[in-house]
């Protein structure tokens, strides 16, 4: 650089070693020919692996000056190093019980090298102070006491001092202050030395755990000088939700004929992991019939770059499938166990007629968190058709399609909202699909941010409902008792008696007066009394008001409301 002012600050050594062993690593200085006794920094006991091993040094380590990187180790020296002349690599003669020296490798007729190299930053000699860390952590006795960590780095090569914290904190809960807090450092911050702040009383805050976003921006200045180079913000958003995910989504790209395949299969399913809902892609054009262009679409949201590659809930892509396959699989599937979802309930419903026309419907709920706006207008619906195939080539769970836009619908779900889908299409729509085949069918649908999926649920075909067209309004209804109206669930259940002397299987739905469905249940041709417990699908208590029961029953139907009182 033609910037005389400009030093390399040091932060990791990287250092190659022949075999898995501890060893004792040291940083000295001295002359062109030997090492003397000025320890920069020295490491006893360092556990080394073969291969390439990383060393955090200090933040103050300056090496402006000749140095050694020296090793004591049992190992065979060509073990340990690299093939080569030996020109620039030592060993130590020991002469005497307290004296030796230092030889020259290739004078000696080794063949090898030490390997290392030195991972840093280049800095002049101007201010330069680094905002490194900056987040909140909760206390251990209090949940729902929060107090920052902060940590402040001098890169440069001058003192400073007078630096201050701004931190601003905000939500979008109802009632909740922003909260303004700035934070001084009048001591003097040597020139390589760090500040940390972790988490003082002095600087707590209460989080209400009714609400579950906060968004953290902190700001670093100073006043003291006018040649001031800095990263000087840090921001994040603390999204925690209540519930946890119990379903992800396992998303695969293949090439059917790549043999890579059965690895992905073989370690995939010995991987003891979460519930996966499985979508498997084949975007490649030479893999017809099973490619469509939805599934580049899917690829190329992901910025995929080779296949196969897989994707674990949205937000990872593991793409090397070799002898760490299977464990980079099973990390982060025992990973999602973590993963929280903001969606409280959810409900689905699917029918079919003759003529092939099919519905869906679901309806999704958020009782408990409020989000930010920036968070929830990034919520992407996606609602895929899957296949199961029994093919010997094409594994089971086969993308078909997407029902709506492959790039999905917006859905906003603010704290005690509700979200509905209710979609539409023809089975002649896929034509590739037989008709004997759509009963090895599903509909898959998740929510999703940019980078990661919050729920994932599914519904498959064979339990939609077939409806029968009814053209004939004078048609018979249902024979039936039902009562009491109104009911107490805690006194006594709701009964349904069948009074047809020719029973067939019935479907009984519950509503809520908003039209949403609470209960679906069925009644068995053999047994001509169904209850309904006052309870919702969930199997929590529904609360008093107006409902509406719907049953099914071939080309019968019957409607009638109920009244729950406690």
């Amino acid at each position: 650089t033609e910037n005389s002012d400009a030093i390399f600050k040091p932060q990791r050594l990287k250092i190659f070693s022949g075999d898995t062993e501890n060893v004792t690593l040291s940083i000295l200085g001295g002359n062109a020919t030997t090492p003397n006794d000025t320890v920069f920094v020295s490491y006893e006991n360092t556990p080394f692996i073969y291969g390439w091993n990383t060393i955090e040094l200090p933040v103050n380590l300056d090496l402006r000056n000749i140095f050694w990187v020296v090793i004591s180790s049992d190992s065979i020296i060509n073990s340990a190093a690299s093939y080569g002349n030996g020109a620039h690599s030592y060993y130590w003669v020991q002469t005497t019980e307290t004296d030796g020296y230092f030889a020259n490798m290739q004078d000696y007729n080794f063949h090898s090298e030490l390997l290392f190299t030195f991972e840093g930053i280049f800095t002049s000699n101007v201010h330069n102070l680094e905002f490194a860390k900056f987040n909140y952590i909760n206390n251990s006795v209090n949940p729902q006491i929060y107090s920052p960590q902060i940590k402040i780095i001098n890169n440069g090569m001058n003192p400073i001092s007078n630096i201050k914290v701004n931190i601003n904190i905000d939500s979008s809960a109802p009632d909740f202050n922003p909260y303004v807090k700035e934070i001084d450092f009048p001591n003097e911050l040597s020139a390589g030395d760090s500040l940390f702040i972790n988490a003082p009383d002095s600087l707590n805050i209460s989080f209400s755990e009714e609400f579950s976003q906060y968004n953290f921006q902190a700001i670093l200045s100073c006043s003291d000088t006018l040649d001031f180079s800095y990263d000087n913000s840090q921001g994040y958003s603390l999204n925690y939700f209540p519930n946890s995910q119990d379903i992800f989504l396992l998303e695969n790209f293949l090439i059917s004929s790549d043999p890579l395949n059965t690895d992905l299969w073989n370690y995939q399913s010995s991987a003891d992991s979460p519930d996966f809902l499985k979508i498997n892609y084949f975007p490649a054009a030479y893999d017809s019939p099973y490619q469509n262009a939805e599934s580049l679409s899917r690829f190329n949201f992901y910025s995929g770059i080779g296949y196969p590659t897989t994707i674990m809930n949205g937000s990872e892509r593991l793409t090397n499938f070799n002898d760490n396959y299977q464990s980079k699989f099973q990390t982060f599937a025992d990973s999602l166990n973590l993963q929280k979802t903001f969606i409280s309930n959810q409900e689905n419903y699917g029918s079919y007629n003759d003529e092939g026309k099919m519905t869906f419907r679901a309806i999704l709920n958020n009782q408990e968190t409020y989000l930010f706006s920036n968070f929830a207008s990034s919520l992407k619906l996606f609602v895929a058709l899957i296949q199961d195939s029994f093919d010997d080539v094409v594994p089971q769970n086969l993308f078909r399609g997407f029902i709506s836009s492959s790039t999905g619908d917006n859905i906003n779900l603010n704290n005690q909202e509700t979200g509905e889908i209710s979609l539409e299409w023809n089975k002649a729509d896929f034509e590739t699909i037989p008709a004997d085949d759509w009963n090895n069918c599903k509909i898959v649908y998740w929510i999703q941010s940019n980078d990661k999926i919050y729920f994932v649920s599914s519904l498959n075909i064979s339990d939609f409902e077939h409806l029968v067209s009814n053209d004939d309004e004078n048609a018979p209804q249902i024979s039936l008792k039902t009562g009491p109206n109104p009911f107490n669930p805690i006194i006594s259940k709701y009964k349904i008696i069948f009074n047809d002397k020719k029973r067939e299987n019935s479907i009984i739905k519950i509503f809520n007066i908003k039209g949403q469905l609470v209960r679906r249940l069925f009644n068995d041709k053999k047994n001509p009394i169904t209850y309904w417990d006052g309870r919702d699908s969930n199997n929590s208590n529904c609360a008093s008001g107006i409902y509406f029961m719907k049953i099914f029953n071939n080309k019968k139907t019957f409607n009638k409301k109920i009244i729950l009182v406690k």
